[in-house]
């Protein structure tokens, strides 16, 4: 059993939270172990603060009971003769706040999508949404990937140790195999965290290093779209429309077989005249 989640996977696992099946019923609907269920949805759900139709997101424990009005004073934007808790800046403002949080988050399922009780809360929810637990999932992924996964005290350690010792004249290798036990990395992530210039070192500092050529790359042949602003067909076809005495001129060539003879044909629209050049005469 896999522990990635596809799209598809996430979708069901969505659709079975709002029908509030358990975790061990979605785990084998989804041939999953139930922790990893419970993992997925910890680690992916989404905190949202909103309300339901009528009634913005307030989180006081006196929003039912209250009767307070003109908390923003002037600078209200929504003066009228409704009440406070009706406008959503009103937890914000109000001094006598007192933030109300619903128990049911932090138990199982940790999720609201199968509350029967969700279309008349205006608490923060936990929901499960599968399009943002896929990005979510896949960003954190990516960023796993990239970069150097080290603290700033390893690297002063390591710092403390190769530093000196190349400034000496030893190599990477003669301090790896000395002091290996030390270490605790490999030989090339040495030579990633000089190249990421987290030591004290530099590749300048290492002779054996200096002396390897880069590797050729292939230069690549970019057009600047930019060029073509104001020369495509359409362009071609609003001048001739201003300039109808314009002398055309046609310009196109022959292929015959490949890698065989070609021909340029020049044609003159005016006078319907046409020419055929070989460049190999």
């Amino acid at each position: 059993m896999s522990g990635f989640f596809t799209y598809e996977e996430r979708l069901n696992l969505q659709k079975y939270l709002k029908e509030s099946h358990s975790f061990k019923e979605i785990g084998r609907r989804l041939y999953k172990n139930s922790t990893t269920i419970s993992r997925e949805v910890r680690k992916h759900l989404s905190e949202v603060a909103t309300g339901y139709p009528g009634f913005p997101y307030n989180a006081c424990k006196n929003r039912f009971n209250c009767r307070r009005k003109g908390i923003c004073g002037k600078e209200c934007t929504r003066s009228s003769t409704v009440y406070c808790k009706l406008c959503p800046k009103c937890n914000a403002n109000c001094e006598d706040f007192i933030e109300e949080i619903c128990t049911a988050r932090f138990r199982v399922p940790y999720v609201c999508n199968g509350c029967e009780q969700i279309g008349k809360c205006t608490l923060l929810k936990s929901i499960y949404d599968a399009e943002h637990a896929h990005l979510k999932a896949h960003r954190t992924i990516s960023e796993s990937r990239s970069g150097l996964c080290v603290c700033e005290e390893e690297i002063a350690r390591l710092n403390a140790i190769i530093s000196p010792l190349v400034k000496q004249g030893q190599s990477i290798h003669q301090i790896y195999v000395t002091h290996q036990d030390k270490l605790m990395c490999s030989e090339k992530t040495i030579y990633n965290y000089i190249d990421a210039c987290l030591l004290d070192v530099r590749n300048i500092d290492l002779p054996r290093k200096v002396k390897f050529r880069e590797r050729y790359k292939k230069p690549e042949f970019k057009v600047d779209k930019g060029c073509r602003i104001g020369r495509n067909y359409e362009a071609f076809q609003a001048f001739l429309e201003k300039n109808p005495d314009t002398a055309i001129v046609q310009m196109d060539s022959v292929i015959g077989t490949k890698g065989g003879k070609c021909l340029l044909t020049i044609h003159f629209v005016d006078t319907s005249l046409q020419n055929g050049i070989s460049p190999f005469n």
